[in-house]
């Protein structure tokens, strides 16, 4: 009975972390998309 609540509890720690990596991952490609965007920006300024 504990047993199978500490490995739930296992598995819901790792999809937490599992879901704050892909979101961390999401963050990470706006702020490149983001970079680019501005960059086009600047050099069709010119």
């Amino acid at each position: 009975m504990y047993g199978g609540g500490l490995l739930s509890c296992i598995a819901a720690a790792e999809e937490r972390a599992e879901a704050m990596t892909r979101r961390r991952l999401a963050v990470q490609q706006l702020q490149a998309l983001e970079t680019v965007s501005v960059k086009n920006l600047l050099q069709s300024g010119k």
